[in-house]
């Protein structure tokens, strides 16, 4: 039987003669029930679709709000959509007003049930060539309203990439 050694590092090394348990007996222990534990967390973050790639549920449109507005892409952008990772909300692509004016407190579309902020959450402030901030935000009820000091032409897109934290 051969006792045990320090190794080139300096550190022991038990033999198979030494009295203390080896350093992965002791790791050993209890593993069974540590792995089905981290088996039972991965199970329940699929079923939240949290795991496997991007994850999540599938891209769901964002309905626009009447006929003078539309996702379509235009410019190779996704039409304006959200997706569920756990409780992180996830909206991005387009949304374009086709006829008439973009105004303040118009609504641009309604994020769908499952999907919608717990309080007013605020996309981002953009500005678009000279004129005056727009603040685009989505309502606790989904809408999406740009609020702004004056007017964007029709056909004007705005492109969105954003996220929340749902309850």
């Amino acid at each position: 039987m051969a006792a045990g050694n320090y190794d080139a590092e300096g550190i022991w090394q038990h033999g198979e003669d030494d009295a203390y348990a080896t350093f992965s007996e002791r790791l050993n222990k209890g593993q069974t029930s540590i792995s089905a534990a981290f088996q039972a967390f991965k199970a329940s973050l699929r079923t939240q679709g949290v795991t496997g790639g991007q994850g999540g549920t599938p891209w769901v449109a964002v309905p626009v709000a009447d006929g003078n507005w539309s996702t379509a892409n235009t410019w190779g952008y996704r039409p304006l959509s959200v997706k569920r990772v756990g409780r992180l909300v996830v909206m991005e692509g387009q949304i374009r007003r086709t006829t008439g004016n973009i105004g303040n407190g118009n609504i641009g579309g309604t994020v769908p049930a499952g999907y919608r902020p717990p309080m007013r959450t605020i996309l981002g402030h953009v500005m678009t060539g000279g004129v005056a901030p727009v603040e685009l935000s989505v309502q606790p009820n989904g809408q999406i309203r740009f609020d702004l000091t004056s007017t964007l032409p029709a056909g004007t897109a705005v492109l969105v990439s954003a996220s929340w934290v749902i309850d």
